[in-house]
């Protein structure tokens, strides 16, 4: 994931007065503030969220045989719509893989 965004900064222009720059003062300059929080956490936090959870129930609906509705406040009784509890333990495995990857 470090590929692209390594390969753009091999374009920029050197910094000709970089170590001649005096230091940032910790106190004033801070390398996290609000808004990187809001848009790491707030924005691109929950646009993963969204599609890894629509990721995982279409994975489990298209190969498992299970819908959305089906796992819908349901409880973790042995066995599930036919299958035993270590199928669906595989599944499990299989949809948190493809999630992650």
């Amino acid at each position: 994931t470090d590929i692209f965004p390594s390969l753009s900064l091999t374009h920029e222009k050197p910094e000709l007065d970089l170590i001649s720059r005096k230091p940032r003062k910790v106190t004033r300059d801070h390398l996290v503030d609000a808004k990187l929080l809001l848009q790491a956490y707030g924005f691109i936090g929950m646009t993963e969220m969204f599609f890894a959870h629509w990721m995982f129930f279409t994975y489990l609906s298209f190969y498992g045989g299970i819908s959305f509705r089906d796992t819908h406040l349901t409880t973790g009784e042995m066995g599930f719509m036919g299958k035993t509890m270590d199928e669906l333990n595989e599944l499990n495995v299989k949809v948190y893989a493809l999630q992650h990857w």
